[in-house]
């Protein structure tokens, strides 16, 4: 039996569980505005993320180390509602709105959300900018 992925996740923040409530809040803020973009735009920010300085993507590379809890490159349905579900305060985030944010940031359709997809939703809109 693997480790579970709210429990690497808090890990990966050093049992810090303020640090990671106060990030991954942020993440998810990010998420949600990712998800009331328009298609073209979504996709022109995949294409962007490629393009990113270490400086740009800042701490999101381990954020996504750590919500990636099987390590396999890739967030499922699963890992994306342990990650985001940990981080709250006072209560769960519906399924379907879980459901909502894997379809809209799976630019590929693949189920799944790759880093390049992680990185069009969440980066800083500075670099998205840039």
């Amino acid at each position: 039996m693997g480790v579970t992925p709210a429990a690497h996740l808090t890990a990966a923040f050093d049992d810090d569980t303020a640090a990671m409530q106060a990030t991954m809040g942020e993440v998810g803020k990010r998420m949600q505005r990712f998800v009331g973009m328009a298609k073209l735009k979504k996709m022109a920010l995949n294409v962007l993320a490629y393009e990113l300085t270490a400086s740009d993507i800042g701490n999101l590379k381990g954020v996504f180390e750590a919500m990636d809890a099987d390590r396999s490159g890739k967030l499922s349905v699963e890992e994306l509602e342990q990650a985001l579900n940990t981080a709250v305060k006072g209560g769960a985030i519906p399924a379907d709105q879980i459901q909502t944010l894997m379809e809209d940031m799976d630019i590929a359709g693949n189920n799944t959300i790759d880093y390049h997809e992680f990185l069009a939703a969440t980066m800083k809109a500075r670099a998205r900018a840039a």
